[in-house]
């Protein structure tokens, strides 16, 4: 409860920053002259007067940093009370960053109905892991009391998930990190490819072109496909495990609201993303054994971004025009199955041909012994929500030309990365699911019965040895052309 009413604090706070610095690019653009239609205005149309088709096409390129704590739950940290709270600790810092081109088509098909087409290519995404060292001053042990992280007080290697060394997934076959002076203990693979394949179809129930009393009101819906090859780590042979896709197959709702007045522009976007299909070879593809398994879907996600484009400068005989654009996104990811910061390393720890691997599963929990399965990297992980606030600017050269560029700056509120529960309690007993009927609905799961969850490896799930990712921010470069027929 504590953690909400912060986070909420927060974001009011960030929120009551970004209407301020909104009402200061309307004060400056308040004698600016009337201002030609943007991108949340413009419709891709067909069949209007002598215009048969419309498209519209752009490519964008975008560059995100990202940056966040990896925290832990530690059960037996001295001097904590048996009914204490579990305590939290540092641990490590992730870092990470990408490169991706998006190109995207819109074709007119008839009045204020249009479809469209888009394939993100990530050129390069690349990840690390360090000790966190980030504490001044910095204590390591045998010091006096720690306040910073090496290879003897850090869980992650005393768990056994790295070794000493760490691991370079770009010198599989190499020593690792052997400097003392350098924290970092993980490098992951270098990613490159296409994610999706995204289609989709909208309308424009209002548009501010046919009647400019009205604002430009426009309803799509997007089917996005897995393209390329499926996100995956090979602890043996990264360079064959390189992909950028996740498999899944989702839908995509969404709706926008923009009206140009004058040199001023509001707009309003609402969209919802939820999992279709998985591939049955994916990392987050289900078990579909009916064993004990709670959170199996991959996660959902729903946002919002409103904003305010103002001309500053405009020159109406040319149709040349310089704008700001100032936009807030809100994202909540809801409870489930994803890729977190830390999945290479569990799937490096959870490797089946390594006899020691401590994140190693059971795939079948009913059979004597364990049947060894690899951890796939992705994890149960916690509802959270990201805040992202982007500055733009745009210019028109002409009328069916114009240029963007912007920074933005996305939070993220702290959550757990590994959570799976043990498993599900049967509510009932009919002989071929529970073998001994009375461990049915008796409040505990039974080992070596079908209420065990297969997903779960208890040196990351069982509570006082959860992940946490805080602190984690991104900073975002974006670079757009768009081109109208």
């Amino acid at each position: 409860m504590y953690r909400t009413c912060h986070y909420a604090k927060a974001s009011f706070s960030y929120l009551r920053f970004t209407l301020c610095l909104t009402a200061g690019v309307v004060a400056c653009a308040g004698l600016a002259p009337t201002a030609a239609a943007s991108p949340a205005v413009e419709v891709a149309s067909a069949f209007k007067k002598n215009d048969h088709f419309n498209l519209h096409s752009s490519i964008s390129y975008k560059f995100s940093s990202r940056s966040s704590v990896i925290k832990r739950e530690f059960v037996g940290f001295p001097g904590t009370e048996m009914d204490a709270p579990v305590p939290i600790v540092r641990d490590l810092v992730f870092s990470g960053s990408q490169h991706e081109i998006i190109p995207r088509l819109e074709l007119g098909v008839f009045h204020n109905l249009w479809l469209s087409a888009s394939l993100p290519i990530v050129l390069h995404s690349s990840n690390s892991l360090s000790f966190d060292q980030t504490a001044d001053p910095c204590v390591f042990p045998g010091g006096g009391t720690p306040t910073c992280i090496n290879a003897e007080n850090s869980s992650t290697i005393q768990d056994g998930l790295l070794p000493e060394t760490g691991f370079d997934a770009r010198d599989p076959n190499g020593p690792g990190f052997t400097n003392p002076n350098d924290a970092t203990i993980f490098r992951g693979t270098n990613r490159r490819g296409t994610s999706q394949l995204q289609l989709g179809l909208g309308v424009a129930p209002m548009n501010q072109a046919d009647d400019d009393t009205k604002p430009t009101w426009k309803l799509g819906g997007e089917v996005r496909l897995p393209l390329g090859k499926t996100k995956k780590f090979n602890r043996f042979d990264p360079d064959q495990a390189t992909g950028v896709a996740d498999g899944v197959t989702s839908v995509r709702l969404w709706t926008s609201v923009a009206k140009q007045l004058g040199w001023a522009e509001p707009h309003f976007e609402f969209w919802w993303q939820a999992p279709l299909t998985v591939k049955s070879n994916a990392p987050l593809a289900p078990l579909d054994q009916g064993f004990g398994v709670t959170s199996e879907s991959p996660q959902q996600q729903a946002g919002t971004t409103f904003g305010l484009e103002a001309t500053v400068w405009e020159n109406p005989e040319d149709e040349l025009r310089v704008g700001v654009d100032l936009s807030t996104t809100l994202i909540s990811h809801f409870e489930g199955r994803g890729y977190s910061d830390m999945w290479e390393v569990f799937a490096y720890a959870g490797t089946a041909t390594e006899p020691d691997a401590p994140l190693v599963l059971d795939e079948e929990p009913t059979i004597a012994g364990v049947q060894s399965k690899s951890h796939p990297g992705v994890s149960n992980i916690e509802n959270f929500m990201t805040v992202d606030t982007q500055f733009r600017v745009t210019a028109d050269a002409g009328e069916r030309v114009r240029f963007s560029a912007g920074v933005g700056l996305q939070y993220e509120q702290s959550h757990l990365i590994s959570f799976a529960n043990a498993g599900t309690d049967l509510p009932t007993c009919s002989g071929s699911v529970v073998s001994n009927c009375e461990t049915a609905n008796n409040d505990v799961v039974d080992p070596g019965t079908p209420e065990v969850n297969p997903l779960h490896a208890p040196t990351i799930d069982l509570a006082g040895h959860r992940y946490r990712v805080a602190d984690g921010q991104t900073l975002l470069f974006t670079l757009n052309a768009r081109f109208l027929f």
